[in-house]
């Protein structure tokens, strides 16, 4: 459940209360009577509130008595190691049979064998299961504490390394043909599965606990590497182990044999998502360490070219991660992330190389990345790059409009399984919004100085507010982009900042940065959609600005968006015709802005449709921007962060609030919302769209959510790269 429904459901842990304590002790003694305490183990256990000096103490009673060199022993370490580090792992009868080498009988007969041939201690610690439906049988340690523990006293003689090795050593555990997959899947998962704290792990790990483990034990990496290599063979060349060996080995500035590893991936893999991902992660890695660790401050053209190179084939790599097909799970295409941080990086390399270090340097060097003009001295070293590097800036540019496109439309989480192959740093995974406006600043900072007369070392934001009129198009584009103006996501991440009257400050000087007479001015679509969410957001921050322009004049300013033909309006567009022109009363609209309304709605659908192709469970996870409101004109538009600053509580409590419908029955909400009537017709939701014959179909946020059969209904209508939807829907009574 928790896989297939991240966001709709919460772990929830459970613990004995002193007085329940207190019930199981005294039945303890009870049952002591009976039995000795090493046969109820389990009961024990939760008696003493899994106190750790009983499970040491118990497990040292057992080591002592056992024999180190006895098969039986050897499957108690295996099976150990896979329960303390795979939840819910297990190894058949039928496997077990196979490493001990136990003659199989009739099934009867079979489990006695197999049961005769354990140590009184194996008895003690094994529990036996029976699959319900095909009556597998399988052994696992009766609880993972003990696993944990009986690991840790075993460590002198037996490091978990060593333990390791001798599992994926064992042919006849390997490719025992009964089960294998299941068996094989616990075994991936013990060199691929990370920790992470948000499925209620201790802690987030790099890499899976077992490789951390045993990269802090004597030997360190090297141990964890050689590991690795023969648990790749082991499972048949598995891709995703070389992956994470790739991983590991340049976090550890083993760069050429990280690559070898990436390629060989890619190999087995040649069109996955997070091997092409991880290849140009090896090259990002490689290119920030010859960067960092470069001795001349001041490198010369021939001096830079092997680190120009290594950076430009980690563009590259992530460049083919971008055009593979992603999988159903992925809300977000990392490697778009991967390009923009060498990008960037690589602009501030460029900008330290001698030739463009005088006292035109920084304009030359523009000159050089913007047009067809190259500098002698970097003719002949950069032969190679000339084409690459012109084309940087419009790359870089394309990387951060999908960012911000997907970000639009998707919320950010990412499967369980697909976190584990994931390269990306935590910002990157957990604050994409905040990763996103950041590095647009970074990316326009080099490209804001264009003359000589902008030639200052820093622009803030009131450097900027030179006349509008003066500036191009691109010199605008690249100031908005430094204050967080450039593209949909960064204006609406404005929106999440606490001091709204900075956020309100940054909205005017990026407005003040476009022409009074947008009229006479012909504007791109994106120039415009972003000129239009800096109005709306505005009003969202300081609604009493001297800069915001009437909803009356953004719908006509928004009519350019309306084309004719096969040319479709941007997703951005479209969104904003939907959200400018939803009618404030049913008999409000003509019948040509109700035309227009019907057709943005329509095309947005269509687009998301084509958007979500083959990933079916993106789409319970479109992000809704703005609610209708109850006030009129601007105010009607209601950002998603005025609900939020209504609920109270820890992150996951307000998601729950969301989620469960808390939010809807908020005073303040109730007060601030306005809700629409509509009905559902044949399992749809549609609203009057304005005029007499029109309507118009709303989504429901959660499907479940609509009644059975048709109804007449109210519901608060939200807007989203999907088009409008419905939240909290009501049979009217």
């Amino acid at each position: 459940m928790c896989r297939a429904s991240p966001t709709q459901t919460v772990a929830v842990t459970h613990e004995l209360t002193n007085a329940e304590r207190q019930l199981f002790s005294n039945k303890c003694e009870q049952i002591k009577r009976q039995f000795q305490p090493d046969f109820i183990l389990t009961f024990v256990l939760m008696s003493e509130g899994f106190e750790p000096s009983y499970i040491e103490n118990f497990v040292k009673n057992l080591l002592d008595k056992i024999d180190h060199s006895s098969p039986i022993t050897r499957l108690i370490r295996i099976v150990a190691l896979l329960n303390n580090y795979v939840q819910g792992s297990y190894i058949t009868v039928s496997h077990c049979e196979a490493s001990l080498g136990i003659a199989t009988h009739v099934d009867r007969v079979r489990h006695h064998a197999f049961v005769d041939h354990l140590s009184d201690e194996a008895r003690l610690i094994f529990i036996h299961l029976k699959e319900g439906s095909t009556h597998i049988s399988s052994i696992r340690i009766i609880h993972q504490l003990l696993a944990k523990e009986i690991l840790s006293q075993l460590s002198a003689n037996f490091p978990q390394s060593d333990i390791a090795l001798d599992l994926i050593n064992d042919k006849l555990l390997i490719n025992h043909r009964f089960s294998r997959e299941e068996f094989l899947n616990f075994i991936r998962a013990l060199f691929i599965r990370r920790n992470k704290i948000s499925r209620g792990d201790p802690k987030d790990t790099a890499f899976s606990p077992l490789i951390e483990h045993v990269s802090n034990e004597k030997g360190g990496v090297q141990k964890a590497v050689d590991l690795m290599k023969a648990a790749h063979i082991a499972l048949g060349k598995d891709a995703y182990v070389a992956q994470q060996l790739a991983r590991l080995l340049y976090t550890n500035l083993r760069f050429e044999e990280a690559l070898q590893w990436a390629e060989e991936a890619k190999s087995i893999l040649p069109y996955d998502t997070f091997v092409l991902d991880t290849l140009g992660q090896v090259y990002k890695w490689w290119f920030y360490h010859l960067y960092d660790t470069l001795e001349e401050t001041e490198p010369s053209p021939e001096r830079a070219t092997n680190i120009i190179s290594t950076a430009l084939k980690g563009i590259s790599a992530f460049r083919a991660s971008e055009k593979t097909p992603k999988k159903e799970t992925v809300s977000l295409n990392s490697s778009y992330q991967g390009e923009v941080d060498v990008g960037c990086r690589l602009l501030k390399f460029l900008s330290g190389v001698d030739v463009f270090l005088n006292n035109t340097g920084k304009s030359e060097l523009m000159q050089y990345l913007l047009t067809d003009y190259i500098p002698a001295a970097v003719k002949q070293p950069w032969q190679n790059f000339h084409q690459l590097l012109k084309g940087l800036q419009k790359s870089l540019n394309h990387a951060l409009e999908c960012i911000s496109e997907d970000l639009c439309y998707f919320q950010t989480d990412i499967s369980e399984e697909d976190e584990e192959l994931d390269a990306r740093d935590h910002e990157q995974v957990h604050n994409p919004r905040e990763w996103l406006t950041r590095k647009s600043a970074v990316y326009a900072a080099f490209f804001c100085v264009l003359d000589e007369s902008d030639q200052e070392a820093e622009i803030n934001s009131t450097d900027m507010a030179c006349p509008a009129e003066k500036l191009s198009p691109f010199q605008r584009q690249m100031r908005t982009y430094r204050l967080g103006g450039g593209n949909f996501t960064s204006i609406l991440s404005l929106l999440y900042d606490k001091n709204p009257q900075r956020a309100g400050n940054k909205l005017e000087t990026i407005i003040g940065m476009y022409p009074e007479n947008l009229t006479r001015h012909c504007l791109d679509q994106t120039e415009l959609a972003n000129f239009i969410i800096c109005q709306i957001a505005l009003n969202c921050t300081l609604p009493g600005s001297s800069k915001l322009l009437s909803l009356e004049k953004l719908q006509d300013l928004s009519k350019r968006f309306i084309t004719k033909g096969r040319n479709m309006s941007t997703a951005s567009a479209l969104f904003l015709l939907s959200l400018l022109f939803w009618p404030e009363t049913s008999n409000d609209p003509s019948s040509a802005d109700t035309q227009i309304l019907l057709s943005a709605i329509d095309a947005l659908q269509r687009l998301c449709w084509q958007k979500s192709q083959g990933v079916s469970q993106r789409k319970s996870k479109i992000v809704t921007h703005f609610f209708l409101g109850k006030a009129k004109g601007l105010n009607k538009i209601v950002h998603r962060t005025a609900i939020e600053k209504q609920i109270k509580g820890t992150l996951s409590e307000r998601k729950l609030k969301w989620l469960g419908g808390e939010v809807w029955k908020t005073k303040e909400v109730l007060q601030l919302l306005e809700r629409v009537e509509g009905w559902t017709e044949n399992g749809n939701l549609f609203v009057k769209g304005g005029t007499r014959e029109s309507k118009i179909r709303v989504l429901p946020r959660y499907s479940a959510s609509l009644p059975n059969g048709n109804e007449s209904v109210t519901f608060y209508l939200g807007f989203s790269f999907d088009g409008v939807v419905a939240c909290d829907i009501q049979v009217m009574e």
